[in-house]
Parts: structure tokens; C-alpha cells; sequence
């Protein structure tokens, strides 16, 4: 799907597109060639899906039409890497395997039970562990290294 076709069902008011394409956004958050061309039409966007009333709004139809709109507005800001869309609250779905397929991050490592990864972009290190209940999910955590101050040794 590229960008014009995203723009196209974003802007449908057709809830079962506006799905899709929000599907598509969540699934692919960290490809900013086919996300950034979007930024432009925005104001179109929001101006279009403005009013959208979706049945249930835990439903997954909402959530991810919410988490869309949650990493448009993210690019747009441009305040930071797009790996950090992988903290997003209450979504787990970012299967940290996959990520590296893609090309956006490394497995580095393991501690215990959790997988170590890198950003290709920025260097920022992860964690994840994945759980299984009736689903796969997946628990994305920021690790701190500590700081590294020389005057720490110093007598």
C-alpha cells in the first residue's frame, strides 16, 4: 500500500478502510518513506476523519485507528526516532524478529529471559520479552545504561 493509497482510505470515511490503512500504519510505524509523504495531507486527514464514530471504541477497528493517528502526529512533531513508537502504551504488538527482518533494529544480546536489540537509527538499546496468552505480545523496555563519569574514579 503507498502513500496515496493511504491517503485515499484515511480520508474515505469508510470505517473498514480507515481500518485497513490504520492497520497498515501500526504494522509498518517505523517506515517512514511510506509514512512521511502523509504528513503534508494532515490537515486533510484530520479534517476528513473528524465525527468518525467506530461501535466499540475498544474494538480493534479504534485502536488502531487511535494508534495511527498517535504515530502521524509522532512524524509530524518530528521530536524523535520512530523506534520510540515501539513504547507506545497498551499496543504490544511490534514482534522485535520481524523489526529486525525489516532492517530497523539488531538482537545484540539476551539477559535472562530478554532479548537485547539496537536501533539502527539512533543506537538506543530494548529489551523485549515476548508473553503468550491468547495471543503473542510483546514488552518493549528502554534500557539506561549508567553514565560513565570519570570524576567517579577519580581520588
Amino acid at each position: 500500500m503507498d502513500s496515496k493509497e493511504l491517503l485515499e482510505d484515511l480520508t474515505s470515511r469508510n470505517l473498514e478502510r480507515i481500518y485497513w490503512a490504520s492497520y497498515f500504519i501500526v504494522s509498518d510505524c517505523n517506515n517512514m518513506e511510506e509514512i512521511q509523504p502523509l504528513l503534508q495531507d494532515l490537515p486533510e486527514i484530520r479534517k476528513k476523519s473528524r465525527g468518525l464514530k467506530f461501535e466499540d471504541k475498544t474494538a480493534p477497528d479504534s485502536m488502531y485507528y487511535r494508534r495511527a493517528k498517535y504515530i502521524l502526529n509522532f512524524y509530524n512533531r518530528g521530536e524523535a526516532c520512530p523506534c520510540a513508537l515501539y513504547l507506545y502504551p497498551k499496543y504490544l504488538g511490534y514482534d522485535h524478529k520481524m523489526e529486525a527482518k525489516k532492517g530497523f533494529i539488531n538482537i545484540i544480546g539476551k539477559i535472562s529471559y530478554k532479548d537485547l536489540v539496537q536501533c539502527n537509527r539512533c543506537g538506543q538499546k530494548y529489551s523485549v520479552f515476548e508473553k503468550a496468552y491468547h495471543s503473542t505480545t510483546w514488552h518493549w523496555e528502554k534500557v539506561i545504561e549508567p553514565a560513565r563519569d570519570i570524576r567517579l574514579f577519580e581520588k
